[in-house]
Formats: C-alpha cells, structure tokens, sequence
C-alpha cells in the first residue's frame, strides 16, 4: 500500500491579511487527509499574538455547502493533541521579526493513514479547502503580507490493496458561544450520523482549561 504525498499549495503568501483562500482538490482520489502548515512573520518590536489565533477557522466543503470537517484555529489545535497525543509541530516566538510556524493534520479517518477510514473525494462534483485568518497587523504583533500556507495532501494510491472502505469521519464544531454568567448550557447535538468523539472546552484569558466547566 502506497500513500502518496502531493502539494496543494507550497508556501503561498497571502496577498491579504484578512481573507479566505479557497483552493480546489481533486476530482477523485481516496484522500486519507491533509498537512496544513501555517507561517507568518512577527513584527518589528515582538509577536505576541498567537499563530492560532490568526487562523479564523478551516474547512473542507463538498458540493459547495455540504460540511465534511470544520474547526476553529485554537479547536483544531485542541483537536491535534487528541489525535496525535502530542503537541503540534510548532515554532512559538516572541522575537522582534520571527517566524511563527504551526501544522496541523486534517484527518479523515482514525488518523492520516486509515486503510478503512477515507474520503472517497469522485463521491462529490466538488471539494474545496478553506483557510480564513486575520492575524493582527502592527509592531507587536504580525508583519502584513506574510501570511503563509502550505497544504499537503495524502492519497491512496489508486487500486492500492489492503484498501477496506467504511467511509469517512466528519468534524464539524456544533456550537460557539459566550457566556457571561454562570448557568447551564444545554443544546442538542446532531443526530444525522454515529458520534465518534465529542471535545467541549471553555476558554477565558489566564485561566487553566477546565477551570471554567463544573461537570
């Protein structure tokens, strides 16, 4: 069994600092998942904004509307070290001029290298990859125009053997919010396909993760 590795996008600056870069996969294929690799330059006096932040969310749309996996910045890094059980591959600077870089797997099986768990992407007419990011640009915080993505690809092999198709695994965030008091949040969660996992996390400035949630 062959998985093949092919560039998407290969270290493409973004001409706008506050965007979406919409680029096409191919018509067939059995993609396993992808590698996206985000860099941006911090400014001339530090950098103290996140990489992760800069990344307002990431999708992969079917068809134009049909979600097949969909996060936020800070999620999908929350989502990396569950599917990893490791921290993502990362540069975090604070230097005046350095380059923050970050990568994060997008998944459509178990892990990138599923043999049962793929998507089948002649399914669809189309599929797309959305990258939306707003980094903050000033002196401490981002260079403009430095904005940079790498996307990678990993695809069977066409007729490679060993090959069980069971479909595929969608993420998807259900629901954002805000609080500003103390209560209990109830909402229904989509009953459309089997659950595998569900990440709820609450998140507030110096605060530990966790802290927030009582049961």
């Amino acid at each position: 069994m062959t998985l093949l590795r092919r560039y998407l996008l290969d270290r493409e600056v973004q001409s706008s600092d506050s965007a979406t870069r919409i680029v096409q996969l191919p018509k067939t294929g059995l993609l396993s998942g992808l590698s996206l690799r985000i860099e941006c330059t911090n400014g001339t006096t530090s950098g103290v904004e996140r990489l992760i932040d800069a990344i307002d969310r990431v999708e992969v749309i079917a068809n134009g509307s049909e979600v097949l996996f969909s996060l936020e910045g800070v999620e999908l890094n929350k989502w990396t070290y569950i599917w990893t059980k490791r921290r993502p591959p990362q540069i975090l600077t604070q230097a005046l001029s350095g380059v923050q870089e970050i990568m994060f797997p997008i998944p459509f099986g178990r892990h990138i290298g599923d043999r049962e768990l793929y998507l089948d992407l002649s399914r669809f007419q189309s599929v797309e990859l959305r990258v939306q990011f707003s980094p903050t640009i000033a002196a401490t915080e981002f260079v403009t125009g430095t904005f940079t993505i790498t996307a990678i690809l990993h695809l069977w092999a066409a007729g490679a053997p060993g090959l069980m198709p069971r479909g595929y695994i969608r993420t998807s965030q259900v629901r954002a919010f805000t609080s500003v008091a103390s209560g209990e949040e109830v909402f229904e969660l989509p009953r459309k396909y089997p659950l595998l996992d569900v990440l709820v996390y609450a998140r507030e400035a110096a605060i530990a993760d966790g802290t927030d949630i009582t049961i």
